[in-house]
């Protein structure tokens, strides 16, 4: 009887009942959990996939003033919760890229079926270093990748910005393990910290994020 109900996510539904919520509201299925992947050293590295909260979602974005003008980009963005969560906020534009293709299958199912569906909302399936938008206003990490991928992921963000100079960016950088890579680069400056705040009842893994804007 139970291994009928096994792989489906029901017990992580039952603990984190806000997310469920936002699922059920947005029509979404966002719940999962992946291993890491290959060598941490390298360029292929992929940290196990772990949705973030919603409550921490909509808090990092009130905090940076989301706007209706902005164009959002989450790199490693596994099954598109962060995406929708910043399209059901106004944002003009939400778009994530992720490298898996099965996380990439569920972000589009999700988006068919989604209450947002008729909003700006795009999926790609690439490397994250591979991605290029020079349109990017906020770009989303929640420690996806490795040190060398985060590296060229800022390199052609500082690049992409050169096109457009007055475009904004704000970068929201959870779980900010190789933060010193962005602490290298003169052209952004890190304007605050979210520290960790936890949503009762849940047992989602909340992670402090620092913020970055380009000077």
């Amino acid at each position: 009887m139970l291994g009928r109900y096994r792989g489906k996510g029901y017990k992580y539904r039952l603990l984190n009942p806000w997310d469920e919520l936002w699922d059920r509201r947005l029509r979404l299925n966002t719940f999962g959990f992946g291993q890491d992947k290959g060598d941490p050293s390298g360029d292929d590295y992929r940290v196990h996939d772990e949705p973030t909260a919603y409550y921490h979602i909509f808090r990092l974005l009130r905090m940076i003033g989301l706007r209706k003008d902005d164009v959002f980009v989450d790199l490693g963005c596994g099954m598109g919760r962060p995406v929708f969560a910043a399209s059901w906020l106004g944002a003009a534009s939400s778009i994530g890229v992720e490298v898996s293709r099965d996380l990439h299958r569920i972000a589009v199912a999700n988006q068919r079926q989604s209450r947002l569906a008729h909003r700006d909302i795009q999926f790609h399936c690439q490397p994250a270093q591979e991605y290029r938008n020079p349109d990017m206003t906020v770009l989303f990490m929640a420690h996806p990748f490795g040190e060398r991928t985060l590296a060229q992921v800022i390199s052609n963000a500082e690049i992409d910005r050169s096109s457009s100079p007055g475009r904004s960016l704000r970068i929201l950088y959870v779980n900010p393990i190789y933060d010193f890579v962005l602490e290298q680069r003169k052209w952004l400056k890190r304007i605050g910290r979210a520290p960790i705040v936890k949503s009762w009842p849940s047992t989602a893994g909340y992670y402090e994020t620092s913020i970055w804007q380009a000077r």
